[in-house]
């Protein structure tokens, strides 16, 4: 991709690196049998529960998980502050940032145990140890930041791959530092990482469509037709599916890592973000508008689980899984709060 030597990535071990947590290895081994289980005999999904609602900064866009310290990342859009937590609610501290910062997406690097933070008002990148910025990345006059969003960790390269949503285009980051470029569609927004297909993929929030590249070299692969207002995407190691969420269309796609439809699920509101629980096997989706939490699966992928109403209102914005408290974290964006469901 961006001059290191490249092979074909196979199974989870490949793909997490030498950096392959406890929770991994059992994914590893016990993941792909209960999966074919769940896929021949579909049990009903219970909602989630709320079980605590968390005070956060103004406006928190996402959430992202670190698996080594266990501690729940939140960036706050219009406070110029990251909130991190640590078990259910509990406070670990504030980071604060400068001043026309607008924290939107997160993601952990298992390469570095490092968090990083795109920052969409200053166009920089924020590479976190603990409660401390250790490095800013900036863009460079050939390869700038230009409101980044959505981040993912290409494990195979050890990169972070930022969609930027002015430039239209993903940018590559190793070392603490700008590496390349490459095109994609109009206001990328999410992006996620299939591990099963080696692929990028990149929600053009503005092209209702979604952009796949390889994870091997960035070459093109697909451009994908979707619903309207593609926002979040997210990989399900159960199924090897990617699920899109369409805010605009009310539904979400389903597909594989190619980009070849599975199909869609409709019946939701304005659906945002998009998570993967290894507890249950499913995928949890946020509707922006109402405030729910609908889960997603089955043995078709395309099974609608009862939903959880955390707040309606809440513009619920962003929702990831914490695998040592085996909660969601779903950030309020109009209500200033983190819930946190088990």
């Amino acid at each position: 991709m961006i001059g290191r030597t490249k092979t074909r990535r196979v199974g989870l071990v490949a793909i997490l690196g030498i950096s392959v947590t406890v929770g991994a290895l059992v994914l590893m081994f016990v993941l792909p049998a209960i999966a074919m289980e769940l896929r021949q005999s579909p049990a009903s999904q219970a909602a989630p529960d709320l079980t605590a609602t968390c005070g956060s900064g103004d406006a928190p866009l996402s959430a992202g998980y670190d698996p080594v310290t266990h501690e729940m990342y939140v960036p706050n859009f219009d406070s110029n502050s990251i909130t991190v937590f640590k078990g259910t609610c509990t406070l670990a501290g504030t980071i604060t940032l400068p001043t026309g910062a607008q924290p939107a997406g997160v993601a952990f690097s298992p390469a570095n145990n490092n968090m990083y933070v795109t920052d969409n008002g200053l166009n920089v990148v924020y590479e976190i140890s603990g409660l401390k910025v250790t490095h800013t990345i900036k863009g460079t006059a050939k390869y700038p930041l230009d409101q980044p969003h959505g981040i993912v960790y290409d494990p195979g390269d050890q990169v972070m791959v930022v969609a930027n949503r002015l430039s239209d285009d993903v940018t590559l980051i190793f070392a603490s530092a700008v590496e390349n470029s490459y095109p994609v569609g109009d206001y990328p927004q999410g992006i996620a990482y299939d591990p099963y297909e080696a692929t990028i993929l990149v929600a053009n929030y503005n092209s209702n469509n979604v952009t796949i590249l390889s994870a091997l070299t960035l070459a093109h692969v697909a451009d994908v037709p979707v619903g309207s207002c593609p926002s979040g995407v997210a990989f399900d190691y159960a199924d090897d599916y990617d699920y899109v969420a369409n805010a605009c269309s009310n539904n979400v796609s389903v597909m594989n890592g190619l980009g070849e439809s599975v199909g869609t699920v409709s019946g939701l509101a304005a659906p945002w973000a998009v998570t993967w629980d290894q507890s249950t096997l499913q995928i949890f989706v946020t509707d922006s508008t109402t405030g729910n939490v609908t889960v997603i699966g089955g043995s078709n992928g395309l099974t609608l689980y009862p939903k959880l109403t955390i707040a309606e209102g809440s513009d619920a914005r962003g929702i990831a899984y914490d695998e040592a408290n085996d909660a969601l974290y779903i950030s309020g964006y109009a209500t200033d709060e983190v819930y946190v469901t088990t």
